[in-house]
């Protein structure tokens, strides 16, 4: 009998198609390749040091990904979406990530309320260093991880298909009161009930989104949009407030 402890198992190789994929999700979603910029598989594979197998499966599972297009004949290219489709990713992101918000309340799993914690204190020491690219990141990995600990597959693909793409255009995002805002998430995610946590997670994502888009809140959404974390972490009932008051709350301090 081995020890409980040894084990057989040998991990599983990384393939090179898939730290392929890892490298070009990321230059995407920082901004480096832009939207609607061809990806030239030549160039490709030379910056990444694969050949041309690796590299075009890395190229389908950003395109399942949702984060490039790729067209006969005319190779792949970041995604471009319109301004009706991005709104529309909005409310997507918006609705997925409430349910899961409200499915870890309800559950009150240890595991993924000191996961999230970790998360927290690791934006915390990014923010001290003054680290923007990393506070991004982990406040992503924040919200990515609130949707993976809801155990509904279905909800964490739609919110990473939706999500990969607003990254591309949250990059220039002033994250400012994302450390306070993402506290308070996880405040009533220990102890709020699991309606009051699904209704601050798909409030405050669509009310920041509509003010960065530079848009109304259109009146079939207006009914989502009931609570607001200001740049105090105090939470506001904006059922009665008009688009103007909200924006000013949000202007408070950005984030989302």
């Amino acid at each position: 009998m081995l020890p409980p402890m040894y084990r057989l198992k040998i991990p599983t190789p990384v393939s090179l198609s898939d730290l392929a994929a890892d490298r070009l999700r990321e230059a995407i979603v920082i901004g480096h390749f832009k939207p609607g910029e061809r990806l030239i598989e030549a160039k490709l594979s030379e910056s990444l040091g694969v050949s041309r197998g690796p590299l075009r499966e890395a190229l389908r599972v950003l395109a399942t990904d949702g984060l490039i297009q790729i067209r006969p004949n005319r190779g792949a290219q970041v995604v471009s979406p319109s301004g009706d489709e991005l709104e529309s990713m909005v409310l997507a992101r918006a609705v997925a990530e409430g349910t899961c918000a409200r499915l870890l309340t309800a559950q009150r799993n240890a595991d993924a309320i000191e996961q999230l914690t970790s998360i927290l204190a690791a934006q915390k020491e990014a923010r001290k260093r003054a680290d923007h690219r990393e506070l991004i990141h982990l406040h992503w990995e924040f919200h990515r991880t609130i949707c993976s600990s809801a155990n509904n597959q279905f909800l964490l693909d739609l919110w990473k298909k939706v999500s990969n793409v607003i990254r591309i255009y949250s990059t220039g995002a002033i994250y400012k009161t994302a450390v306070e805002n993402n506290k308070v998430f996880l405040d009533y995610f220990r102890h709020k009930p699991p309606e009051a946590s699904e209704e601050l997670l798909r409030s405050q994502i669509i009310a920041m989104s509509y003010v960065y888009l530079h848009k109304p809140i259109p009146t079939p959404v207006r009914g989502y949009v009931t609570m607001f974390i200001d740049d105090k972490s105090i939470v506001h009932d904006v059922r009665r407030s008009d688009d103007t008051q909200i924006a000013k709350l949000v202007n408070s301090g950005k984030s989302g």
